[in-house]
């Protein structure tokens, strides 16, 4: 079930991706792109929890840039995979709670999670496309909505063999 595609996404995305992202703010029609590098790395022996870091270039719309990192962690609880957010290199709140339910072609699956921040809805998905023990695609698209804000947020990853 749920559970057990979370722990093969999991043990899927150690290692390192090439990244890039899509920010469309709807209420200004301009695009935003960054790119980059994400690194999964194990936290402990066992393979239960995986702290992700990104470091990027952000471009914005008048060809300025400047770097970009975060990080989050990722870790599998129940059916879900919880990503959260990480603060001072700590582990702090709950982010998403990300439940697979849907698979689509084969070894392609999805996952999606709200959640409300203040007045802001983030809708998050992500998809995962298996191949053998790990993932050839991941992709996570973020909608947010909110009295000042309206976008999406698409970042697709490839993996650096």
């Amino acid at each position: 079930g749920g559970d057990n595609v979370a722990r093969a996404a999991l043990s899927a995305l150690v290692g390192k991706w090439r990244f890039e992202r899509e920010i469309v703010d709807r209420l200004t029609s301009s695009v935003q792109t960054v790119r980059g590098e994400i690194v999964y790395n194990k936290r402990g022996p066992a393979l239960e929890d995986l702290r992700y870091r990104e470091d990027g270039l952000f471009e914005l719309p008048n060809g300025a840039t400047f770097e970009v990192f975060r990080e989050y962690d990722y870790a599998v609880k129940d059916d879900a995979l919880e990503i959260y957010f990480v603060e001072n290199g700590e582990r702090a709140h709950l982010f998403l709670s990300l439940k697979f339910t849907e698979r689509e072609n084969g070894n392609c699956w999805l996952a999606t999670s709200d959640h409300l921040c203040v007045k802001d809805l983030y809708e998050g998905t992500f998809r995962i496309a298996f191949d053998g023990m790990g993932a050839r695609e991941v992709s996570m698209t973020y909608r947010v909505k909110g009295p000042k804000k309206d976008y999406e947020s698409i970042t697709r990853l490839s993996p650096i063999l």
